[in-house]
């Protein structure tokens, strides 16, 4: 999952060699879908700088799963 305009250019890359590979113009929009693409035991690393705000990322997942 790559989220904001600069992650534009290496999904496009990423996309061909992983067709599971989701781009999102920001973070709210990645929270609301987020929980769909996840499985029982994913793991998940969150990796940005603030300006991203992927924390609305984490903040959207409920509590038994953070």
């Amino acid at each position: 999952v790559l989220v904001g305009a600069r992650m534009r250019a290496a999904y496009e890359a990423a996309r061909t060699a992983c067709p599971r590979t989701r781009y999102y113009d920001t973070a709210a929009a990645c929270a609301e879908e987020i929980q769909t693409l996840l499985n029982a035991g994913d793991v998940v690393y969150l990796k940005a700088s603030r300006g991203v705000g992927l924390e609305t990322v984490m903040a959207a997942w409920p509590e038994e799963n953070a």
